[in-house]
């Protein structure tokens, strides 16, 4: 076929494609076409993810929402690509994060969450990575000491962080991809408890609020880099 790249690549087999209640029928009307998945995914993440960040065309209707705008405002073009791109993530993701043992099963709602171990959710964690770095400006003349992060979470998630080549070679060798979805669902999960109860822009001294930045930047980077081996283009 003239494609270089095969030489590389693995088919990797895996069970049918199911949905919830069973098996994909044209006798039972329930097959769902490529044309179909991609009007209702795309409705359903803008709906659910950009439709907030888009420019009030209606004056009245910008300010009835002006409490509740966003900090900006995406573009046209922005949409579309992160519409896209959310889509994509949804579909890759999902398909990944089985067994491939196992029959896939296929559920638009559950697979396109901003919670759960889901493509999205991971793609916000990373995005809200981001949004603190850029928040938050890092101290002229602080040192990096990790020594400071002291607390038990703080050491669990820097295991975590040691632990990624492991996860990639064993999904490697098992041609099972969903033990990297799973490391990093719970890698995003437990940051994401650990923010919820550290402070950064308040931290107590130059030093830890650098150290603390550069955690949160390490962290940030793992789950992008993992997104990317999934074929998954974050979003900042």
């Amino acid at each position: 076929m003239c494609y270089e790249q095969a030489k590389q690549c693995k088919h990797l087999s895996y069970g049918i494609v199911v949905l919830p209640d069973g098996k994909m029928s044209s006798r039972k009307g329930n097959v769902i076409l490529f044309s179909q998945l991609k009007e209702k995914l795309n409705a359903q993440i803008y709906e659910e993810f950009l439709k907030k960040y888009e420019k009030k065309e209606d004056a009245q209707e910008a300010t009835n929402t002006e409490k509740s705008e966003p900090k900006f405002i995406m573009s046209p073009e922005e949409i579309e690509t992160a519409k896209q791109r959310i889509s994509v993530a949804t579909i890759k993701y999902g398909m990944l994060n089985h067994d491939t043992s196992k029959d896939i099963v296929f559920d638009l709602k559950e697979w396109a969450a901003r919670s759960g171990n889901t493509g999205p959710y991971l793609m916000y964690a990373y995005a809200r990575v981001q949004s603190i770095l850029r928040e938050v400006a890092f101290p002229t003349g602080a040192k990096v000491d990790f020594s400071l992060l002291d607390l038990p979470s703080e050491r669990a998630l820097l295991n975590d962080l040691h632990n990624l080549w492991n996860v990639i070679e064993n999904a490697v060798q098992t041609s099972n991809p969903s033990t990297l979805c799973n490391y990093l669902f719970n890698l995003a999960k437990a940051y994401s408890a650990w923010y919820e109860n550290r402070t950064i822009k308040y931290a107590a001294s130059d030093d830890l609020k650098a150290t603390l930045l550069k955690f949160v930047e390490a962290i940030g980077k793992v789950i992008q880099f993992g997104l990317s081996l999934l074929g998954i283009k974050t979003l900042d």
